[in-house]
């Protein structure tokens, strides 16, 4: 289909210009660093359909290099705040993996 392939070349297109950014030459080892503080400054409210603050969250959806870092830092998942649903609750357990969890 002519639509498919058309988005496919813009998503293929938008790749290839965020990867000439600066930001996008950054560590990984950076990268969580900034996650990090991130996440110690705007903690995600995710409590029902009506309160849903992503919080430091939204790096996950920034880019794919973001998203891959931040779900394979597991410290950054191994905080659980009461203002998490079960859903929420239950992928941060599972992201920290065997990082000690606080609750």
């Amino acid at each position: 289909d002519d639509d498919e392939a058309m988005n496919a070349a813009r998503r293929a297109l938008r790749q290839k210009r965020n990867s000439l950014l600066p930001v996008a030459r950054l560590p990984p080892e950076t990268l969580r660093h900034i996650f990090a503080f991130c996440s110690d400054n705007d903690y995600p409210l995710m409590e029902n359909r009506r309160s849903n603050h992503m919080g430091w969250l939204a790096v996950t959806h920034t880019c794919r290099r973001w998203r891959d870092v931040a779900l394979e830092h597991s410290g950054l998942w191994a905080r659980i705040s009461y203002r998490l649903n079960r859903a929420w609750t239950y992928a941060f357990a599972e992201r920290a993996q065997t990082m000690p969890l606080a609750v």
